[in-house]
């Protein structure tokens, strides 16, 4: 008899944990989150998305032509945000969604970044990955995902997955480093599974 206790202790906690486990998740669910970003359904992105090249990341900021101050510094956060993700630079590009046809001038600068914003832009995807060049789309802001009461669709920051699916947006109210740690996890989690696939 003392012998078939170990046999039936193994075979009480084999039985016992999945029971455990799923008592727990229906009775007590988890209500905390690790995500500062809003999970949106993952959409495609419209035909104006067509330049962002696939198999990288995207950070996409919606701004008119005319980028005035608080545009200006939405755009350099964008090149802050790859600057502060070493050993991910090249998987990530910044695409510019502009709903007009106006050209940023020469003039415009933003003294976060120290650059002059127009010599940043390129409507070339190819160079995204070589550089800090902006990829330029021409599209409606209207397909972007409904806004948040009190904010517009504009005022976040977006992200696009390699497969080229829009499926998370940061809200202008969080701070650079927690889109960092969202990011800097994802970028983690990927870069794994595509190792794995390999």
């Amino acid at each position: 008899m003392k012998k078939r206790w170990p046999l039936v202790l193994i075979i009480l906690i084999s039985v016992l944990t999945p029971v455990a486990s799923t008592l727990l998740f229906y009775f007590s669910p988890p209500t905390a989150h690790t995500e500062n970003g809003d999970l949106l359904s993952p959409t495609s992105l419209p035909a104006w998305g067509s330049s962002v090249e696939k198999g990288k990341w995207a950070l996409l900021q919606a701004a008119p032509g005319e980028c005035g101050d608080d545009c200006q510094r939405r755009l350099c956060r964008m090149r802050q945000l790859r600057l502060m993700l070493p050993g991910h630079y090249l998987r990530l590009q910044r695409a510019w969604l502009m709903p007009d046809a106006d050209e940023p001038t020469s003039q415009m600068t933003t003294s976060d970044c120290g650059e002059t914003l127009a010599a940043a832009f390129s409507e070339r995807a190819a160079e995204v990955s070589v550089s800090d060049n902006v990829l330029i789309l021409r599209g409606n802001i209207t397909d972007l995902p409904v806004a948040a009461p009190g904010l517009q669709r504009s005022d976040y920051l977006y992200l696009v997955d390699p497969a080229g699916l829009l499926f998370m947006r940061f809200a202008p109210t969080l701070d650079i480093y927690e889109i960092r740690k969202d990011m800097a996890k994802l970028l983690k989690i990927s870069k794994g599974r595509r190792r794995i696939s390999r």
